[in-house]
């Protein structure tokens, strides 16, 4: 886990050095026909207001380092390394980082028919 946190660590210290606002960067680790996975890193931290935005995909997001609060219609929780992230296609949500500086997240993205096409491949019904 420690080599997992230097990399947070290291942009953390970037954005004190040089007084930049939190972002999310996202490095794009795999990518298909329809799916997508990222490494996700965020340097936001308590002074930074929370931000809204909304899945531009369905996705799926493990947290490796960091916390952040997570709000959406369906509820709210704070996400700390280990937890699970499901976010709906369309859905608008909220995070901030009340608690800390910074996370890192491995997400996993995919695109409305991809996903639509999983969950029938699985037999599952709406």
């Amino acid at each position: 886990m420690a080599k997992i946190a230097v990399e947070l660590e290291r942009a953390l210290s970037s954005r004190q050095a040089h007084g930049t606002p939190g972002q999310t960067m996202s490095r794009i680790l795999a990518r298909g026909n329809g799916w997508t996975v990222a490494d996700v890193l965020c340097t936001s931290g308590p002074r930074d207001r929370p931000f809204e935005e909304q899945h531009s995909r369905y996705a799926i997001a493990i947290v490796l380092a960091g916390s952040f609060q997570y709000r959406s219609s369906v509820g709210r929780g704070l996400m700390t390394p280990g937890s699970v992230m499901l976010g709906n296609h369309g859905q608008c949500f909220e995070c901030g980082h009340d608690h800390g500086d910074g996370d890192r997240c491995v997400s996993f993205w995919y695109s409305p028919e991809y996903f639509e096409q999983l969950v029938a491949d699985r037999g599952v019904r709406r």
